[in-house]
């Protein structure tokens, strides 16, 4: 927004779980029915975070004052419903989820003409779905690396990060941010899975 700062953030919420938002962005969740509150990181807490990082952390919930947001009008529940992956060998794609985050082929279906969808469940309710290109598609890749714009990465919560980043190592997996904590004790890190996906890893604090 003009004449906004820019301050980067954390986000660790029920709507958008462990990606990277503004201060505005999160504005916006509250909007929604959520509540938001930031913790200033201090110039030597950051490890590997910016010193002017704004660590937010939004639980998805109703105000309990009020059923109505910041907007005035009725607020509703939200819960995200899936992720969805376009793959260039969607088979191939969901054998490495798979293998890498024990991972569960559900369905596999032709959703629209010409392409298959595979569906995958991994631990909680919100799905993962890999796709075929239809013919003609775009040859465009994204480029798997941080802070770009749109949708930047999705996350896997883990209980012991330093044995998986390990067991990545030993898989050959490319690394993008290594095993980093926030001044709040969460565990984080980035890698790159198939079709130019940035994942993160995130172990929540003791």
């Amino acid at each position: 927004m003009p004449g906004e700062r820019s301050v980067p953030c954390i986000s660790s919420c029920g709507l958008l779980p462990s990606i990277q938002i503004s201060e505005s962005t999160c504005q916006w969740i509250s909007s929604l029915g959520s509540s938001c509150s930031g913790a200033r990181n201090e110039a030597n807490g950051g490890q590997g975070l910016p010193a002017n990082a704004n660590i937010s952390m939004c639980e998805a919930k109703r105000p309990q004052n009020s059923p109505q947001n910041l907007t005035g009008r009725m607020t509703m529940e939200y819960a995200i419903n899936h992720v969805h992956i376009r793959a260039a060998d969607p088979k191939k794609s969901a054998l490495w989820y798979e293998k890498i985050f024990n991972a569960k082929i559900v369905s596999e279906r032709e959703v629209m003409p010409g392409t298959i969808t595979i569906g995958m469940q991994v631990g909680g309710p919100t799905r993962l779905n890999i796709s075929s290109q239809p013919p003609n598609s775009s040859p465009d890749r994204a480029i798997p690396e941080l802070h770009r714009l749109g949708l930047e990465h999705f996350g896997f919560h883990v209980e012991d990060l330093e044995a998986e980043m390990a067991r990545f190592e030993t898989e050959g997996i490319r690394v993008i941010l290594p095993l980093t904590v926030t001044p709040q004790g969460i565990k984080l890190a980035y890698i790159e899975g198939p079709d130019d996906v940035v994942i993160e890893l995130v172990q929540a604090a003791p």
